[in-house]
């Protein structure tokens, strides 16, 4: 996608990077054009106990009270081991392979404040001296112009 003339920067090969806890996004961006060139996304985890599932109680053959276990329990969300294990290290993986094809020379993350420090203590060091901004928002649904304009702005 063409970059507005107010927004661009010829010559300059940068990545935009756009998460949360289940998704990334890399913009590649050379200044005049931008596009999305990955896209990172995994499905939340859903953990369950069943030991300590909700019981219930029923009327057994006899017409006794009998309690049952109920085997639908309430999905359980693990967004910090889902960030951490599997879209930092995959993040961290794709930016370095770019990294030394040389496909940029600084990058931009946008997430939410604790995602930003998350995936700064994640990443490798060389990625860590590359990465020029943060915006410490959620702008995962956004368009990469309107990301750009922000972090210009900034």
């Amino acid at each position: 996608m063409r970059i507005p003339q107010d927004l661009q920067q010829p010559g300059e090969n940068t990545l935009l990077v756009v998460a949360n806890t289940q998704t990334a996004l890399i913009y590649a961006n050379d200044g005049e054009n931008i596009v999305l060139a990955k896209k990172i996304f995994f499905e939340k985890e859903r953990a369950s106990d069943k030991e300590g599932c909700a019981m219930r109680s029923a009327r057994g053959p006899s017409g006794g009270r009998q309690i049952q276990g109920l085997d639908n329990v309430a999905p359980i969300a693990d967004d910090d081991h889902l960030l951490i294990d599997h879209l930092c290290k995959t993040l961290d993986n794709e930016l370095f392979t770019r990294f030394k094809n040389k496909e940029f020379e600084k990058w931009y993350l946008v997430a939410p404040d604790y995602i930003i420090k998350i995936v700064k203590n994640q990443m490798h060091p060389y990625l860590k001296k590359s990465l020029s901004k943060t915006l410490p928002q959620n702008l995962v649904r956004r368009g990469a112009l309107e990301i750009l304009k922000k972090i210009r702005e900034k």
